[in-house]
């Protein structure tokens, strides 16, 4: 932690106390980075909660702020979703200094692909850095566009949950919970999701809250993502939004084989000499 002053570390000390860090994975694992960040966060007092190999991204979402809210206040002020391929940059603990005001709100750091400010995506498309924040501008479609980049604190109407602080007022207010009343299609039966249900894993009640959730058309088409919409959602309700732009993250993108060929292909200056063997 040689990048804080002692009253620094004094201060997150104190701050994450009632911090709950949350890191959703894939396949139980995490780049080292964020393993470290993680190390630092825990032995300065925060908690720790994980769910593995979960999908879609938003249910996953959903499970960890069920267990977050399942904890009493002492110990669960602040839930920080971190994406399991975050890379903290120096200094992001800082993220924890931005007041989110008296309601409470939502605090998104900036996310920058890592290896450079522009970096071409899976499908070939250049990357905006400042992804993750955006503001809503009426009569636009789709509505919401990146923000631009700045110094200091910016309040925004969404962002994205890459790595996000959230106050426990508004995970806890239940006007921000979808209707969690649904029909089993193939029994018939009734059921409410904002309901806790059995863990069979501890038999004990579970609370699985309905407040992360992606939209779709009903033949399948994406509409609007989980994080947008709950961010979204909160702007709306009388929340904070704000957009830390100094404290960033790195985001490691894994690209596709095909993009390096396809740019050292596209240099034209002289006749490529690498190549690739894909074994099926």
């Amino acid at each position: 932690m040689s990048e804080y002053t002692p009253e620094e570390v004094k201060k997150y000390r104190e701050a994450c106390r009632g911090l709950v860090v949350c890191v959703p994975t894939l396949d139980w694992s995490m780049n080292s980075s964020l393993a470290r960040f993680l190390m630092t966060t825990s032995s300065l007092g925060s908690s720790f909660i994980t769910v593995d190999n979960t999908r879609p991204n938003e249910y996953a979402r959903n499970i960890m702020a069920g267990m977050f809210l399942d904890k009493t206040e002492r110990i669960a002020k602040r839930l920080w979703f971190i994406d399991s391929d975050m890379l903290p940059a120096e200094g992001a603990l800082r993220l924890l200094d931005v007041d989110s005001g008296p309601r409470g709100g939502i605090i998104s750091a900036r996310c920058v692909f890592a290896g450079g400010t522009r970096m071409v995506a899976d499908a070939g498309i250049g990357v905006n850095p400042t992804f993750n924040g955006f503001k809503y501008v009426k009569g636009r479609r789709p509505p919401f566009e990146p923000v631009k980049m700045q110094k200091g604190v910016q309040d925004i109407d969404a962002c994205g949950t890459a790595s996000i602080i959230i106050d426990r007022a508004v995970l806890a207010d239940t006007s921000l919970w979808y209707d969690g009343e649904y029909t089993n299609m193939l029994t018939g039966d009734r059921h409410d999701c904002s309901l806790p249900v059995l863990n069979t894993n501890s038999n004990n009640d579970m609370l699985i809250p309905p407040i992360f959730r992606a939209h779709h058309a009903p033949n399948g088409q994406p509409i609007l993502s989980q994080d947008i919409d709950f961010s979204w959602r909160v702007k709306q309700a009388g929340y904070s939004v704000q957009y830390a732009h100094d404290i960033h993250f790195g985001h490691l993108k894994r690209l596709n084989m095909d993009v390096i060929l396809e740019h050292e292909g596209s240099q034209g200056s002289q006749e490529p000499i690498s190549g690739m063997v894909k074994v099926n």
